[in-house]
């Protein structure tokens, strides 16, 4: 009993906001609730649907969007932006299920290496526009992994940062990352990990 309470107040512990400067991208804004971002979903006719499921319908449907509403973290729709087709993947926190990364993926594997240079250029301009000029990420730093050809970052806040990269089989990846709400999407994963590694050993260890 004393071990549930301790796990639970951990949980709750991760549930406490933390002050942070969103992050906007398009109709997204980090910290959005779930149900923000199933009604915000449902405002704009998006098809949006919980990862990995595959919804094939060109506006919102509730059956799709909602279901195991609460199970899920990741949620993903099809867009078109800058001219090109693109995947949207929404992340939340595990636990609180809080929106923490919005990132963008063009696909363009039958595109020319100049309509690819010309989609990544568009990005920067209007990226560097509105966040001033691009820095490389430093190592040590949020997504160190990402030192390869091709990386940038902004930092529009202390708290957030907009990440363009390039990936192999000609895609395009732009993320908009809110700092603070990622450190605790991981902190609430380990909590939940951790939790669910108790309350096996506690069920299954007589039978060892």
């Amino acid at each position: 009993m004393y071990t549930r309470l301790l796990q639970l107040g951990a949980l709750l512990l991760l549930v406490v906001p933390q002050p942070s400067a969103a992050f906007e991208f398009d109709v997204w804004r980090s910290g959005m609730g779930l149900s923000q971002v199933l009604s915000t979903a449902r405002d704009h006719d998006l098809p949006i649907a919980p990862a990995p499921i595959i919804h094939l319908e060109k506006g919102y449907n509730h059956a799709v969007a909602s279901k195991g509403a609460g199970r899920h973290s990741a949620y993903k729709y099809q867009a078109r932006l800058l001219n090109w087709p693109a995947a949207v993947t929404l992340q939340l926190t595990p636990y609180t299920r809080e929106l923490h990364t919005v990132e963008v993926r063009w696909i363009t594997p039958t595109a020319t290496k100049t309509d690819r240079e010309l989609l990544e250029d568009n990005l920067v301009e209007i990226l560097s526009k509105k966040y001033g000029a691009f820095s490389r990420p430093l190592p040590g730093s949020l997504d160190a992994a990402l030192l390869q050809r091709g990386v940038k970052q902004w930092s529009p806040s202390p708290t957030d940062r907009v990440l363009l990269e390039r990936r192999l089989g000609g895609v395009l990846a732009l993320r908009y990352v809110d700092l603070p709400l990622k450190d605790k999407a991981v902190r609430e994963d380990e909590a939940l990990r951790k939790k669910s590694a108790e309350e096996g050993r506690a069920v299954d260890g007589r039978r060892l």
